[in-house]
Parts: C-alpha cells; structure tokens; sequence
C-alpha cells in the first residue's frame, strides 16, 4: 500500500441550464427548482410549431420544452482570427475554465 498523498481542488466552475455558476445552481437544487422551460422562438432555426414532433425522425425534437444554457459573452482574450470560428461549445469551455482559473487559492504553507 502507498502512503497517503496530498492533493488539491484548485478551481470549480460551470455554466448550467437556469444556473450561471456553481453556487446558482446549489440555489436552484436547494429551492426545488427546475430549468426546463419552453425554448425561446428566436433559438429555433425553424418554426417550432413545424418541428416538434412525438413521432420522432430527421430534424424533429420531441418536445418544446428544454433545459438550455442562457446565452453568455466570452469575456476571454482569444485571437481574434480564432474567435470567430469557435463554436459555441467551444467558447463555453474556455468561458468556464477561465472562471475556474479565477477562483484559484494559494497557501504555500
């Protein structure tokens, strides 16, 4: 057996359906909330009324009703030839790793 090692959170973060952050999701799971909500019209490339459909198939969703991150601005320097080609999945990772970075602790004792 190897002795016990030391080890260290260094940051958390996340980006959640209704929850902004960490701590605003705690919130919304201590208040009995939930984030599915009928998506917005604007977020449908088509009219939703046209797309949802309980019988499945291409380019149909089974419901109106989602649990969506909100639209967010990526606050993180990214060369400005590579910003616009990122993904929106992409920039939500650099978003909530930077924020993770931030709420880094040092104690060097």
């Amino acid at each position: 057996m190897t002795s016990p090692r030391n080890i260290a959170i260094v940051g958390i973060a996340g980006r959640f359906p209704g929850a902004p952050s960490v701590d605003a999701l705690w919130e919304l799971v201590r208040a009995g909330k939930t984030a599915a909500r009928e998506i917005p019209a604007e977020r449908w490339p088509l009219d939703p009324k046209r797309v949802v459909s309980s019988k499945g198939g291409p380019d149909t969703a089974a419901s109106r009703i989602q649990c969506l991150v909100d639209d967010f601005e990526l606050d993180v320097e990214v060369p400005a030839a590579l910003k616009g080609r990122l993904s929106s999945l992409a920039k939500l990772t650099l978003l909530v790793g930077a924020d993770a970075v931030k709420g880094v602790r040092f104690d060097p004792k």
